[in-house]
């Protein structure tokens, strides 16, 4: 959505103006896809023909270098967590929520793809995939 801005140019001392449209980003507002006031969670996320959503994790130690997957849970907050609550965190320790309109956003409001944070059946998870709630 975008707002317009004119602006008018003078074109010298003959009184003639030159009305040029400006589009102007609107500010895009984000609203959590659930409040506190839905209960007090977390809820399992999975996809709408019932797989987990995941997250692939690698852990490096010395000389192992090992993954496996962990669960996706949202919090009452739409936050983005592990089923023990901890937060799920980007490498640079940015913070991921689920706003109203289905996007995956991080603390600045940037909108992040699926594919590049969750996993569904050991791959990537395809963009746009329609998730749900699912009490564990």
């Amino acid at each position: 959505m975008f707002k317009y801005l004119v602006l008018a140019i003078s074109l010298g001392a003959i009184g003639l103006y030159v009305f040029l449209p400006i589009r102007l980003p609107q500010q895009q507002l984000h609203y959590p896809v659930i409040s506190e006031h839905d209960g007090r969670g977390p809820w399992q996320v999975i996809t709408y023909s019932g797989d987990e959503v995941k997250q692939q994790l690698v852990h490096l130690d010395a000389k192992d270098i090992s993954t496996r997957s962990e669960s996706v849970y949202l919090s009452n907050k739409s936050q983005f967590i592990y089923r023990n609550g901890e937060p799920i965190k980007a490498f640079g320790g940015n913070l991921f929520y689920w706003d109203d309109r289905g996007n995956i956003i991080n603390q600045q409001y940037q909108i992040i793809p699926e594919d590049e944070i969750f996993v569904v059946n050991g791959r990537p998870m395809p963009k746009r995939t329609a998730m749900m709630l699912k009490n564990f």
